[in-house]
């Protein structure tokens, strides 16, 4: 009885001219899955072989599903050793993707924020039929996250505008990675270097993250709907580490922010500020012709010149021991945690003006924010006088 390897041989050698799939599809399925977890259909594919041992040549289209993403192989190229399993076939590719709306594709991978938008790129792919790997880039001229947004006021369901997203990425079956990803934002700019391990647990890592001029109050205040939300400039370096299934609870990492100048308009910092300003009740004696009960006018922004700290994440809580707040005519620095998820502030902080100083404890959730005073020194009222003139007028 043979072996088999003189007909697999054999095989090797068989001249296929020209042979034509048409309408094919193909489900991609886990083991244990109850249904397949993407799909290629609308396969039009074309093989040829000018001759006999020749490496097989390859065009054609095909649509991946969820997203309806068009591949088009505009040549490709299998060599086949007679006597090897087809997945050791050495495979080289050149496949153009464009999709008019990336996100039910997105979703696989991330499930939230929603991404949607059109997509083009292209992937050079090599290796062997059972291990492939790829290079390339793709791009998004117009790309928009959206969430729902349950603390907004209508509409809940808010977006967020990327312009000319650029990734460069190279794939292997353990990972993705890209160099400096690229993209437009708020009138600033974003770039880092992304890795995701694809698991599981799939995990994104962002190192040499870097933010220029990105206007907060899209992102903050339209977007996000923080409670402490500020406007302004935000320069940013770090990097971050996170699973894509549950980012925001597991997200750690550092780095370093600036903010240029811009206004406090978060409800729950500026109503933490009117319980400030509500202490000149304690030292309103040391004022000549100080207004006893004095509070900003409710929901009024206050101006500042920068806000700079360095921080760390771990577990989505932030924490930072060089808050600075600088104003015209005061300075303001923090130590503490600030939570991503839960928005819980919990830091000390000390009010400076010429030689007034004041030390408090900020605590509390979302709609719940306090300052309680820890130390209340007046040595100048004329200047605090000043100081709150300007922020109650």
């Amino acid at each position: 009885m043979g072996t088999g390897r003189p007909a697999a041989a054999a095989a090797g050698a068989v001249l296929l001219s020209r042979v034509r799939i048409v309408k094919g599809a193909i489900d991609y399925q886990k083991a244990g899955a109850t249904s397949a977890q993407f799909t290629l259909d609308a396969i039009d594919v074309t093989v040829t072989q000018a001759v006999a041992g020749e490496a097989l040549r390859v065009s054609g289209s095909a649509q991946a599903q969820p997203g309806n993403v068009k591949l088009t192989i505009a040549e490709a190229t299998v060599s086949v050793t007679p006597g090897r399993p087809f997945g050791d076939a050495q495979l080289k590719a050149a496949v153009d993707i464009e999709s008019r709306d990336i996100g039910p594709a997105a979703a696989m991978f991330v499930p939230t924020p929603g991404v949607s938008g059109p997509l083009k790129g292209r992937i050079l792919v090599s290796g062997t039929a059972a291990r492939l790997t790829g290079s390339g880039t793709v791009g998004f001229d117009r790309l928009t996250l959206s969430a729902q947004q349950p603390h907004c006021l209508e509409p809940k369901r808010r977006s967020l505008t990327l312009d000319d997203v650029r990734v460069p990425l190279l794939y292997t079956p353990t990972q993705l990675e890209s160099q400096a990803v690229q993209s437009k934002v708020a009138k600033g700019t974003v770039a880092f270097r992304l890795t995701v391990a694809l698991g599981p647990p799939r995990v994104a890592t962002l190192r040499d993250i870097t933010v220029k001029g990105m206007q907060l109050e899209p992102v903050l205040v339209d977007y996000l709907c923080q409670r402490n939300a500020v406007t302004g400039p935000l320069d940013l370096t770090g990097e971050a580490n996170l699973p894509l299934e549950a980012p925001l609870p597991r997200l750690n990492g550092s780095g370093r922010v600036h903010i240029g100048a811009g206004r406090v308009i978060g409800p729950d910092l500026l109503h933490a500020l009117g319980q400030a300003l509500a202490l000149t009740d304690l030292v309103s004696g040391a004022l000549e012709g100080g207004r006893r009960g004095s509070r900003p006018a409710p929901g009024s922004p206050l101006d500042f010149d920068s806000i700079t700290a360095s921080y760390t994440i771990t577990n989505g809580v932030a924490r930072t021991e060089d808050l600075v707040y600088q104003a015209r005519d005061l300075r303001l620095t923090g130590v503490g945690t600030y939570g991503l998820v839960d928005g819980r502030t919990a830091m000390d902080v000390m009010v400076t003006q010429g030689g007034n100083r004041v030390k408090a404890r900020v605590a509390g959730g979302p709609g719940a924010l306090t300052i309680v005073p820890t130390d209340v020194r007046i040595k100048e009222p004329k200047d605090l006088r000043k100081t709150l003139d300007r922020l109650l007028r």
